[in-house]
């Protein structure tokens, strides 16, 4: 089954800024993907929800499977592909917290007044 490939606008500009032979390559490794599920795919770790990466040589596509379709975040150098940006919340860490996931009922909740 082919899956349906949603690029953000992220990704959008990291496509358009690659050279042309690059962005194809690129390209052709994401629809192979979506087309068979073949590829340099793993899984990142503490991550929430789930994201992969797509290993296109020098270059990574980062990326959400839905099942029927894929939403594509963004296609980087692999030297940037893993840097966190500060302007941008990042989930912490499962494994570094040493400290089981909140429960909903410790959740801090809002209450609005009228």
């Amino acid at each position: 089954m082919i899956k349906r490939v949603v690029l953000s606008t992220e990704a959008q500009a990291d496509l358009a800024g690659l050279d042309r032979s690059v962005a194809l390559r690129v390209v052709a490794a994401i629809d192979r993907f979506a087309a068979t599920g073949a590829g340099n795919v793993q899984c990142l770790r503490s991550i929430h929800p789930p994201e992969f990466r797509l290993r296109v040589g020098d270059w990574r596509v980062r990326f959400h499977d839905h099942g029927e379709w894929i939403d594509i975040l963004r296609v980087r150098n692999r030297r940037e592909a893993y840097r966190r940006r500060s302007d941008k919340f990042v989930q912490p860490s499962v494994h570094k917290l040493r400290c089981p996931l909140p429960d909903s009922r410790f959740s801090p909740t809002v209450q609005f007044e009228a």
